[in-house]
């Protein structure tokens, strides 16, 4: 069963990092050069490939071009939590936040509290996820991850609760199956 669930969670992260990803010629404020914009669409294409390394490559690249650039720190955090190395995504979650810390994007609180809470830090997993449901209390996932903190810790009436939230906000087939996932979790404890 753990190694289902861990394939599932890996085609999960997947999906988010594809999904978070520009597609080339999307508009993004923090783009302008055209090398730039190159190795992010050539990262973009690795990770849809499942070709991880490459696509750090293409991004490690874009760091040279740009080295405060956000988008590319949240896009190295994101292929790292896919990889299941949290400590990495961590610290490209956190030099975004450096780069931008008034910048609101849920995202990424929500990333560092998945992160959080795979390591069992429960504490900042919750600042992290509060956090980025005051930023945007219209994202489903993150009432998501809510609930999977609160199932870890027992309080299933709380996790039952942060799942009707996020239905009522589902964006994306990816956040409908987590939803489903989730419940599925619940139902079984």
């Amino acid at each position: 069963m753990g190694k289902i669930i861990s394939i599932y969670t890996v085609v999960i992260m997947l999906f988010i990092v594809c999904y978070s990803l520009p597609v080339f010629g999307e508009e993004n404020p923090e783009l302008g050069n055209s090398e730039v914009e190159k190795n992010l669409e050539l990262g973009r294409i690795f990770v849809e490939e499942g070709e991880f390394l490459l696509a750090e490559h293409e991004f490690k690249k874009w760091l040279e071009l740009d080295p405060s650039n956000y988008t590319f720190c949240k896009k190295v955090g994101n292929i790292y939590i896919i990889q299941g190395e949290y400590e990495s995504a961590i610290v490209w979650y956190q030099k975004a936040l450096d780069i931008k810390p008034d910048y609101s994007d849920s995202s990424v609180y929500n990333n560092l509290a998945e992160c959080y809470k795979v390591k069992m830090e429960y504490d900042k997993a919750f600042k992290l996820i509060n956090k980025a449901i005051e930023i945007n209390p219209e994202k489903g996932l993150c009432y998501i991850t809510l609930a999977e903190i609160y199932l870890k810790l027992g309080e299933e009436d709380k996790a039952f609760e942060s799942l009707e939230r996020a239905e009522k906000y589902i964006q994306n087939p990816y956040e409908k199956d987590t939803l489903y996932r989730v419940k599925n979790e619940l139902l079984l404890e």
